[in-house]
């Protein structure tokens, strides 16, 4: 079943019963990424490392309170995160001395060696 709403005298379709269209959908996920990309962008300029596990510094929770989130939800910053890391558009990078590793998110595709390897 789906809904249609009247705009000034004109059915308008307003998506299926539980969703919205799938237009819709996919404009809150291409900004869900572009918020999360400008965030982690926006953070990594200022040496804040955030984190792709849950955690203190997880990334999805952090970004969340931040105003250019522009309304995204944990949530949706979580699959924004899946995705982009999926994409290569984002990186784990691990960092910090032997004794205390850590992880971090970190723009761009994962560093590559001469022969073709990724870096670790």
């Amino acid at each position: 079943m789906f809904r249609l709403l009247r705009k000034g005298g004109v059915l308008v379709y307003a998506g299926k019963e539980g969703g919205g269209a799938p237009y819709d959908r996919a404009a809150a996920v291409a900004k869900a990424e572009a918020a999360f990309l400008a965030l982690l962008n926006t953070f990594e300029g200022q040496d804040r490392h955030v984190s792709p596990n849950p955690s203190a510094s997880y990334a999805p929770a952090i970004f969340e309170k931040e105003a250019e989130a522009e309304g995204c939800t944990k949530g949706q910053l979580h699959r924004a995160m899946s995705k982009l890391l999926k994409d290569n558009r984002i990186h784990v990078e691990t960092f910090g001395p032997p004794s205390r590793r850590r992880l971090k998110l970190t723009p761009g595709p994962k560093p590559t060696s001469s022969e073709g390897e990724t870096i670790q």
